[in-house]
């Protein structure tokens, strides 16, 4: 079995990448850097399967589903993705590009003085946050329009082709089921954190409103994989738990 780490902006998965690096051989590994991101695509998909054999995992930028397709047995590819709350989701993202001067967006941010409620109005800076935790799951770039057909794709490939949906908001959850579902036997280091709500309680009912109408199909996905989430974890014994987190190592 090979496993594919699909990476959606803002959703932890810088920190997963590290995790993922300190439990496979290098060699095992095939990185996709966003600033790679269409060469190495298409250096896996014209590497011999002999080549393609040694790679147990896939990871890196922001790529969308579907690279799975380039490996000799498809059917022998599961996928992984974090999912988070669409509205700090959204704030996050917006804060992201208004401290890192290297975005694209980032000058535009600066030069205009946008506030979070433009950011939320202007189509034009808003895409990646508009449906697009869906549109990546469905194999859709992010700057590209969301559709009853985008979302439909999204939820048939997480049925399909997902060992495991992750939670942002339960990260420490999320990685006692990838150590559980993947067999990790490494040691984990990983900082426990005190994830806040504070971003989203801080949002007017109105920006509320005008996020929820911009990721109408994220919300659903969102809503779904979280109900899943929690029947994974209902039969897991609490001191069984309580174990994993005391060794996990910071």
């Amino acid at each position: 079995m090979k496993y594919i780490f699909l990476h959606i902006p803002k959703n932890g998965g810088t920190t997963l990448q590290r995790l993922v690096d300190d439990q496979y051989p290098s060699r095992n590994i095939y990185n996709i850097p966003d600033h790679e991101r269409e060469q190495r695509l298409l250096e896996l998909e014209r590497k011999s399967n002999f080549r393609k054999r040694f790679i147990k995992v896939v990871k890196g930028g922001h790529f969308a589903f579907g690279c799975h397709r380039f490996f000799k047995d498809p059917e022998q590819v599961r996928y992984f993705a974090m999912l988070r709350d669409p509205y700090t989701r959204a704030y996050s993202y917006y804060r992201y590009v208004m401290r890192t001067p290297i975005h694209y967006l980032h000058a535009v941010f600066s030069s205009e003085s946008i506030t979070f409620d433009d950011f939320l109005e202007r189509g034009d800076l808003n895409m990646e946050i508009c449906n697009g935790q869906t549109k990546l799951l469905a194999g859709v770039e992010q700057r590209e329009e969301c559709t009853e057909e985008t979302f439909a794709l999204a939820k048939s490939h997480l049925a399909q082709s997902f060992f495991l949906v992750g939670i942002m908001e339960r990260y420490e959850e999320t990685l006692y089921l990838l150590k559980e579902q993947l067999d990790w036997k490494r040691p984990i280091r990983y900082q426990r954190l005190n994830v806040s709500n504070d971003a989203k309680t801080a949002l007017t009912d109105l920006q509320k409103e005008k996020i929820r109408a911009l990721n109408r199909f994220d919300f659903e996905i969102y809503d779904k994989a979280l109900k899943d989430f929690d029947q994974l974890l209902a039969g897991v014994p609490p001191a069984q738990f309580e174990t994993f987190l005391q060794s996990l190592e910071s």
